[in-house]
């Protein structure tokens, strides 16, 4: 995301074949990200902070591990 994107709220990216998504930096306003039926094999999201998201979908793609870190808070 980039400073343009910060009011964004909800991000629906299903359906459209991504073999990865990488994220970085701090979205504070995102409440829901929807990453399903994509190819998606590996998460990068080393750098990232969501301070609101509440509901993530992942479902129907290719990963295998999700690091534990990403989601302590």
């Amino acid at each position: 995301f980039n400073n343009e994107l910060i009011f964004l709220k909800e991000l629906d990216l299903s359906k459209n074949r991504l073999n990865s998504f990488n994220i970085e930096g701090q979205n504070k306003n995102l409440l829901k990200l929807l990453l399903s039926s994509n190819n998606i094999y590996d998460l990068d999201w080393n750098s990232v902070r969501f301070e609101r998201l509440n509901t993530l979908n992942l479902d129907h793609n290719k990963i295998q591990r999700i690091k534990k870190f990403y989601f302590s808070n």
